[in-house]
């Protein structure tokens, strides 16, 4: 019973994921406020740090729907998500950002620098219809 209740979840993941626009949009204008988050955990502040000082601005404790946000690059629509225990909470959670044209990146508790470079790697391959290199906020 439990196996088939699995592979109906798994199919209904499959169908949604192929119902993802084929295009993601393009950056928009985006107004920010230059605010210091004072919530954020040891892994959340160093790559809030990292990213700023390689000139991306990050948004902290944004709303999206049903789903909190600790940190993103909003004009980029990338979300970076602390990867929980439950596999599929991570990925329920991926697959309904992903519906709403966000792109997920995982991170765990304990980040290091080579994770960190993994991260950026991941930000700057980001593919905004042809463009190979996501630019940064100035």
């Amino acid at each position: 019973m439990l196996e088939l209740a699995l592979l109906t979840l798994a199919a209904v993941m499959v169908t949604l994921i192929s119902l993802k626009p084929a295009h993601p949009k393009r950056p928009a204008f985006t107004t920010v406020k230059k605010t210091e988050p004072s919530d954020l955990n040891g892994s959340q502040r160093y790559i809030y740090d990292t990213l700023m000082d390689r000139g991306y601005y990050v948004t902290c404790g944004i709303k999206e729907k049903n789903v909190s946000l600790p940190l993103a690059l909003v004009p980029f629509r990338i979300a970076l998500i602390e990867r929980k225990r439950g596999f599929m909470k991570n990925m329920t959670v991926s697959l309904y950002l992903n519906l709403k044209g966000w792109q997920t990146i995982f991170y765990s508790d304990s980040i290091n620098d080579q994770d960190m470079s993994a991260i950026l790697e991941k930000i700057k391959v980001h593919d905004f219809n042809g463009e190979r290199e996501m630019k940064k906020v100035q």
